[in-house]
């Protein structure tokens, strides 16, 4: 007798159906057991890795190892652990396509399915991934103009994000013997904007004074505490107080308003002409190097107590980076996450680190130049995919000591006109190498240009007998400023001076 209700009917012919699988012009994966081996890998995928070989039955680990730190294998994992379907949206993935050791760069939408046994256990899963890098693209360029940026400012920035941009530092100093780079985002719901912090002070004698705090609340009562300790934290690095002496204004302050009590910082000072660092945190997630062989190395701080809270202020400890290697402060939104332990999210934080600093990018992408630039965008960009858009705000400023000091610049033109593009090119060209912002790098080379042309114009009736008519020389100090002058051969000179500072953050 015939059972109730519909028959399933066969899905076509194996080969029909390989074909159709085949064809598919989105990236198919299957994965099988906690090590994620491939089981199955169509035309497009087997593409997007460069038709490596020996792809199927081997872990997703061997066949591309480059993905290690791009929390892509932490995402199968998690996957793998939790049974429950994870989606994302245009994420950047780096990859060997060409066999060549260097990586490029492609755009990704995604949806990571488990897959299981008739009994029900875990199987594997599968994976569907769109490429839309070329949509990415365009969107970055037309977010380019002013009108386009404007009209995204005013649809996503609330008045709490403004507040909170407003009192943070709008650019960073550039200094000769270090670099430096931070990354400000806001939590997933804007309205929770408000308690994170950081500041970079050059002092006198060439060291440099940094600092990343976090306020504990949300909204414009947290951000406006955290203007109020910014500025105490400022003040005190400014005035070289040191690691102890600027926590213990900090605790102070703290201690009179409930809006600042409980904050957390974490306090250091470096010399980069000998690597010296001293740090100190009041319950601070730990710092932690990059170095410049690839590798993360954690510094043994006292944890100390929140700000304000009576506690004694922590002894400073002392440590060193070597040239190359990145200091790495950063607020507990980069590595909290629901349901997780908090060595797991500082496992992450440093091997994501690590692996943005030390991919070897094509040149043709939108990746930062500068390294410490990458560790800063990258790892901020890669820490908030595993949280699905976080409940607080994430903060992190990274610290290079450079290995050689920026050189000063020497030019010398001929007192012709033709020469000026020369003079602009090579004063472009070197503040460029210095990290000098867009718009102090503009103002300098029009300076110089303006002045170099009124002494070629008026100051030579006839050629000099050596053929030089302007000597331009640049120079970056310790405290952060580039001097730029640009006088006659011989003769009295026009100075520029400005402070430089690396562009927005």
């Amino acid at each position: 007798m015939a059972e109730d209700g519909p028959v399933e009917q066969p899905a076509g012919t194996p080969s029909d159906v390989v074909a159709a699988f085949e064809d598919i012009p989105a990236v198919l994966w299957a994965f099988e057991g906690p090590e994620h081996r491939v089981v199955a890998a169509n035309r497009a995928a087997r593409a997007s890795m460069g038709f490596r070989p020996g792809i199927v039955g081997r872990p997703i680990r061997e066949v591309a190892p480059e993905l290690e730190g791009q929390q892509v294998f932490e995402t199968l994992d998690e996957v793998w652990a939790r049974g429950e379907p994870v989606l994302g949206d245009e994420r950047r993935i780096l990859v060997d396509r060409d066999g060549d050791g260097r990586l490029e760069e492609d755009f990704y939408s995604y949806t990571f399915v488990p897959t299981h046994h008739a009994d029900g256990s875990m199987r594997g899963m599968t994976v569907h991934i769109g490429r839309v890098t070329d949509e990415v693209l365009r969107r970055r360029d037309a977010e380019t103009s002013a009108a386009e940026s404007e009209r995204r400012l005013h649809a996503a920035q609330d008045v709490v994000l403004t507040l909170q941009r407003s009192l943070l530092p709008a650019a960073l100093p550039v200094l000769p013997r270090a670099r430096l780079a931070a990354r400000y985002v806001v939590a997933g719901q804007e309205l929770a904007a408000g308690g994170d912090w950081f500041d970079a002070v050059p002092l006198a004698d060439g060291r440099l004074a940094v600092a990343v705090g976090d306020v504990v609340g949300h909204g414009a009562a947290a951000s406006a505490a955290m203007g109020r300790l910014r500025a105490v934290g400022a003040n005190a690095l400014a005035a070289d107080r040191g690691v102890a002496g600027t926590l213990a204004e900090l605790d102070r302050f703290a201690a009179r308003e409930r809006t600042t009590r409980a904050a957390t910082v974490c306090v250091a000072v470096l010399d980069p002409r000998t690597g010296e660092l001293e740090l100190a945190a009041a319950a601070h997630p730990p710092p932690f190097v990059v170095t410049a062989g690839g590798a993360a190395r954690w510094i043994d701080v006292a944890p100390g107590a929140p700000l304000g809270t009576g506690a004694p202020v922590p002894t400073p400890t002392v440590a060193r980076l070597d040239p190359g290697d990145v200091l790495v402060l950063y607020t507990d939104g980069l590595v909290e996450r629901p349901g997780h332990p908090l060595d797991e999210g500082l496992e992450a934080l440093a091997r994501t680190a690590v692996a943005a600093g030390h991919e070897p990018v094509e040149d043709d992408t939108t990746v930062p130049t500068a390294q410490v630039d990458r560790i800063a965008a990258l790892t901020v960009e890669r820490m908030g995919w595993t949280g699905g858009g976080g409940t607080d705000d994430a903060t992190l400023l990274a610290v290079q000591r450079t290995a050689e000091a920026t050189a000063p610049l020497a030019l010398d033109i001929p007192a012709d006109p033709r020469g000026l593009r020369t003079l602009r090119r090579g004063l472009d060209a070197w503040l460029d190498a210095a990290g000098i912002g867009e718009d102090d790098a503009v103002a300098l080379v029009h300076a110089a240009g303006e002045a170099a042309t009124n002494a070629i114009e008026h100051a030579y009736p006839e050629p000099p007998a050596d053929g030089v008519g302007v000597r331009l020389t640049a120079a970056l100090d310790d405290d952060g400023c580039v001097t730029v002058t640009s006088p006659t051969a011989g003769a009295g000179g026009r100075r520029r001076t400005t402070r430089a500072v690396a562009g927005e953050v």
